[in-house]
């Protein structure tokens, strides 16, 4: 299902080739003397618009078109420009293909060839930009689209510096500043309400929407995308127009208003169609088409599903292949037809291991075990779900160590920010020395030169003392204020190391609870099949349930969860041992769940007991540490 389309890179990208191409319209006529460099001109001119033909579509072949285009150029000593054009078709191609670092090599290359104005300056920043947001360089892009703005104030682009300035806010909100991007954005529709642009209103108000959409906070992104849509009227373009409508389509689609969505949605699909835009098309017919299996049309979802996996196919989009497949799957598991399902997961499997997306790799193996499972094929489904939870396992372990990063850089940038402080703090109070010592010299100077004039210089000299109070006074408070800052700084961080560790305990706890319940189905699934195995295959069965059983009383997750919980809960066991030194290890499970505020199900699930048996535990549990019938346990365990 596509979520939101943003364009704004395609839009940075569009006005940099537009520049390029303005400029390379303008180049200079061959001299005479070097017409014979003039043969080699069309063969390059077709190689760099075949490798902006193929971007989109085979990012990768566009980069070899470039890279002979280039190669072609540099042989033949070919002036700067034409080789701006290669290192921006180079750049442009990886950074489709992820390649970020690689990106930024051929777009800086770009700012070191002859011939290039402001407007190609400005732009080549902006997409530096991107490609450090992307890369989760928060403070380089930030300084890049400064660079951007900068470029384009020099000649009075008003459009480019509207959509430098709405790129500066997307990297505040990726960097989690969601008030400094909003400010950001305001001020930009403020402005070009004011000079009635309507394109870049439009695109401005569609950023809103999608920062609102994410934020959770609906009605106002509902109200923004209304906005957007009815600026699309004062002026034709119809890719924005086609763009807003799908968004707001998908809005309605996560307030499960499917039928409102599927308008848009089809209102979406028309414009793009008139708008000639093929992936459009596509992307607006894989919305319909999963909007319908969600409204019990499954049938209908299949056919549009179709073409959109027929369009992405052979416009050779191989993500937006993946995510149709899945859906599509999706579909056909709605209407019983598993084979069919199956080989359009399989494909998933096969898409995902060329171009490395973890997302649909991951929901591709979880329908596998979900399509096995319904087929009562147990083998198969715990096969598909140990991989499953394998792969989610190293995604997850991957998140956290890059949140563990942030946080060390985070760390590093308060510590080195501290000690840029404390150098200036230095600085002035040796200044102030310098000066002080300057006044004294000065004064004695006087004092033995001018004896008559002693008052004078006495009073002047109080008059200086005095000021320097007020300076050192000023100093200390500075300095009070700087530590109360930087004190507040440490409370915060320890507060976010805090709320990390609280989210990844109740993570645990969570996939704790769901695995148990799984395989306790999963063992209930394969009892009642054993009932009517013959000897061999109960044997197999049995194999798997003694696998399933080992699994339920895995111990290994219990330590890490209490390592977990010790960290966020400190001496929360030692006082239990306080109370009632022959606690057992069971009490002590059932305490820390209650300290999660775990409901009787959940707790049964993760201990592996019936919800009475756990009540029973509970009610001694309650006895062992000497509480009265009336007292509430929970709210015990929460005060310890």
């Amino acid at each position: 299902m596509y979520k939101k389309i943003y364009c704004l890179f395609y839009v940075a990208i569009l006005l940099l080739t537009i520049g390029v191409n303005n400029l390379h319209g303008k180049s200079r006529p061959v001299e005479d003397g070097m017409s014979h460099k003039s043969t080699f001109k069309p063969e390059i001119d077709s190689l760099l618009s075949r490798a902006k033909k193929q971007q989109d579509a085979n990012p990768e072949r566009a980069f070899n078109s470039a890279a002979t285009a280039l190669k072609l150029i540099q042989q033949n000593e070919a002036d700067g420009f034409l080789s701006s054009l290669a290192y921006f078709q180079m750049g442009k191609a990886c950074f489709l293909m992820g390649l970020n670092d690689s990106s930024l090599v051929y777009f800086k290359k770009i700012l070191e060839c002859p011939m290039i104005n402001s407007h190609i300056k400005g732009n080549v920043y902006n997409s530096m930009c991107l490609a450090y947001r992307k890369s989760g360089k928060y403070s380089l892009a930030l300084t890049y689209a400064d660079s951007a703005l900068f470029a384009f104030r020099q000649i009075s682009d008003s459009a480019n510096i509207a959509y430098a300035l709405v790129n500066k806010a997307k990297v505040y909100y990726f960097h989690g500043e969601s008030e400094k991007a909003m400010n950001l954005l305001f001020d930009v529709l403020n402005q070009f309400e004011e000079r009635s642009n309507p394109l870049i209103q439009t695109e401005v108000l569609g950023e809103i929407a999608n920062i609102y959409m994410d934020l959770g906070n609906i009605d106002k992104a509902k109200r923004f995308y209304l906005k957007s849509i009815k600026n699309c009227d004062s002026f034709n373009n119809l890719y924005a127009y086609a763009d807003v409508l799908n968004n707001y389509g998908t809005l309605l689609y996560e307030e499960k208003d499917y039928d409102s969505a599927l308008i848009y949605y089809y209102m979406a699909r028309k414009t793009y169609e008139k708008a000639g835009q093929e992936d459009g098309v596509a992307v607006a017919s894989q919305n319909i088409g999963i909007t319908y299996v969600f409204l019990g049309q499954p049938k209908k979802g299949i056919f549009y599903l179709k073409n959109a996996l027929n369009t992405f196919t052979s416009l050779q989009l191989k993500n937006d292949m993946a995510s149709a497949l899945v859906d599509l799957g999706t579909a056909f598991m709605e209407v019983k037809q598993y084979d069919s399902a199956a080989v359009c997961f399989h494909k998933v499997l096969d898409i995902t291991a060329e171009i490395k997306n973890t997302y649909f790799k991951k929901e591709a193996l979880k329908f596998l075990y979900k399509l096995k499972r319904q087929t009562n094929d147990y083998k198969s489904a715990f096969e598909y779900y140990q991989q499953y939870v394998t792969f989610k396992d190293s995604i997850d372990n991957l998140s956290m160590q890059r949140n563990l990063q942030e946080l060390e850089i985070k760390y590093k940038t308060a510590e080195h920010e501290k000690e840029i402080m404390h150098l200036k703090d230095q600085e002035l109070i040796e200044k102030a020395d310098n000066r002080f010592l300057v006044g004294m010299i000065s004064s004695i100077v006087l004092l033995s030169l001018l004896l008559l004039f002693g008052l004078w210089v006495k009073r002047k000299k109080d008059i200086q003392l005095h000021k320097q109070k007020l300076l050192t006074s000023e100093k200390e408070k500075k300095l009070m204020k700087e530590k109360i800052t930087r004190q507040k700084a440490i409370r915060d961080q320890l507060e976010n190391k805090l709320e990390f560790k609280n989210r990844q305990l109740a993570s645990h706890a969570l996939h704790m609870m769901q695995k148990n319940t799984l395989l306790q189905e999963l063992t209930s699934g394969i009892e009642s099949k054993m009932n009517n195995a013959d000897s061999k295959e109960k044997q197999n069965l049995n194999e798997i349930k003694y696998h399933l059983q080992k699994g339920l009383n895995a111990e290994k997750d219990w330590e890490l969860f209490k390592l977990y919980f010790e960290q966020v809960n400190e001496r929360f066991f030692d006082k239990l041992r306080e109370i009632n030194p022959y606690l057992t290890e069971n009490d002590y499970k059932l305490c820390a769940l209650m300290k999660l505020n775990m409901n009787i199900k959940e707790m049964a699930a993760v201990l592996n007991i019936s919800p009475n048996s756990l009540k029973n535990a509970r009610y001694r549990l309650k006895k062992k540490i000497n509480l009265n019938v009336d007292d509430k346990l929970n709210i015990f365990l929460n005060g310890l």
